[in-house]
């Protein structure tokens, strides 16, 4: 009986699992939580990696939205530019450089410490600094207008009444580049520029205070004799009048509502050769055709509004036509051509003819001596990227500063009352940059430089800044 009572034991013993020293029945508390300390480590990693992901992915997205953007606007760029109508025929050229000073979105706001736009932290150190005026980024944003006739196939692209769109053409236009004014979200919207202030605290600018909230603008109208217009309505200022409507961006009292401000219609009831004479005729054209009053020193912008309600009309969809790349918080124009008279060995200005200016073409595009490369005019920017921002370093500067000091007819307003040897210093003050051509101007560019940085909003947390992008366009002319 002891014999076979042991061997049960021995077998229960062994199918049960128990045994006379080791009676463990789990995890000691010190192992559950190193266990949990462990997983909470692992769970964070994860989530950085997630994390990371995500925003690569994000700013992905958004440099592949950008470049979308920005290889379509190339495409109608070159075409506008390349069909660009000859000196002879074109009335008015011009080009104005402006400077705003803007929070890159509301978070930048937000994280602003010393409550000064103009400053940022922009090496990192942890200190906010003030650059020169000259120097351009996520809070120093330029906001240029280009303007000029053109001679191609253009369709109208605005209506009236219920007609969304009126069926009708012309092969001579105006067109016009830059940042739009846009419309806040009151019932009846206040027109706020790129970067203009709050009017009051319940008139607020809702939608064009940020740089990513901008708008590059297009417009073409359309230009036709009154008997040969397709119905509908037109910009239908009568010729001969002396303020330069319907091309002028104009709205005093007397103005009417289809002011090329307002954008209401993209057809104007005048000939590219009738409105020439208008500006021969004009005591002031430029300024009605570049500020936005007479007397006014603001640029004349269009007005546009993406955000319209239903029902649609005529009217809301025209200004929604002007609308051309969005969240364009850099557009800068500059220009190339034949101005100056450069010594052909040394490649120095000087009066090679001795006919007393150095002002007139020497068969070539002016280059910068010693490296060839063709000089580019415009407000300061500094193109090589080593600090510095003067004539003799190759930079973007007023033909002025090349010429010894002295400006063409055509540089109408200059950003300093003189030359400077640098542009870089954190004291420069730089004001507008106007260089505008008139039916007597025959000797315009001969290229465009245009640099555009879209900053979509959907790269906020991911990409520090906007993505670059630049073109060069030969003139049609």
């Amino acid at each position: 009986m002891t014999r076979q009572h042991n061997f049960v034991n021995r077998f229960a013993i062994r199918y049960t699992g128990r045994g006379p020293v080791d009676r463990r029945e789990g995890f000691t508390l010190t192992e559950l939580l190193v266990t949990c300390a462990l997983v909470t480590v692992l769970m964070l990693a994860c989530a950085q990696i997630f994390s990371i992901a995500s925003k690569t992915i994000g700013g992905g997205q958004a440099i592949n939205a950008a470049v979308r953007d920005a290889q379509a606007a190339q495409a109608v760029f070159a075409r506008d530019f390349s069909a660009a109508a000859p000196a002879t025929v074109s009335p008015v050229m011009y080009i104005v450089s402006d400077r705003q000073y803007a929070f890159r979105n509301s978070n930048d706001s937000l994280s602003d410490t010393d409550g000064n736009i103009a400053s940022a932290d922009f090496d990192g150190d942890g200190n906010e600094e003030t650059l020169s005026q000259a120097i351009y980024n996520f809070r120093n944003h330029r906001i240029d207008t280009v303007g000029f006739f053109a001679i191609d196939k253009y369709a109208r692209q605005t209506g009236n009444g219920n007609a969304l769109i009126i069926a009708d053409a012309s092969r001579e236009a105006w067109i016009w580049y830059g940042h739009l004014t846009l419309a806040n979200n009151d019932t009846s919207p206040t027109y706020y520029g790129p970067g203009d202030n709050h009017v009051s605290a319940t008139n607020r600018n809702d939608n064009n205070r940020f740089a990513t909230q901008w708008i590059l603008g297009r417009v073409t109208v359309l230009m036709k004799d009154p008997s040969t217009i397709n119905g509908g309505s037109a910009v239908a200022i009568p010729y001969g009048n002396g303020d330069l409507r319907p091309l002028a961006f104009r709205t005093t009292s007397s103005q009417p509502n289809d002011a090329l401000l307002n954008f209401e219609y993209d057809m104007a009831a005048v000939t590219l050769a009738q409105f020439k004479q208008d500006v021969l005729n004009a005591s002031s054209p430029l300024s009605h055709m570049i500020f936005e009053d007479a007397g006014s020193t603001r640029v004349g912008r269009i007005r546009a509004n993406p955000f319209q309600v239903r029902p649609l009309d005529a009217q809301k969809v025209a200004q929604q036509v002007p609308i051309f790349v969005p969240a364009c918080t850099q557009f800068i124009v500059e220009f190339a051509g034949d101005f100056l008279e450069q010594n052909p060995s040394t490649g120095a200005v000087e009066d090679v003819n001795s006919n007393g200016t150095v002002f007139e073409s020497d068969g070539q595009i002016d280059y910068v001596p010693g490296t060839g490369q063709v000089r580019w005019y415009g407000m300061p920017r500094d193109t090589n990227g080593n600090g510095i921002i003067s004539a003799s370093d190759g930079d973007v500067v007023p033909v002025r500063d090349v010429a010894g000091g002295t400006a063409p007819v055509f540089e109408r307003v200059l950003p300093t009352t003189s030359a400077l040897s640098n542009y870089s210093n954190s004291g420069v003050t730089l004001s507008r940059y106007i260089a505008a051509w008139g039916p007597t101007d025959l000797n315009r560019p001969k290229m465009i430089r245009i640099t555009l940085v879209i900053d979509r909003p959907e790269a906020e947390g991911r990409l520090l800044e906007g993505q670059s992008f630049e073109y060069v366009f030969n003139v049609g002319y």
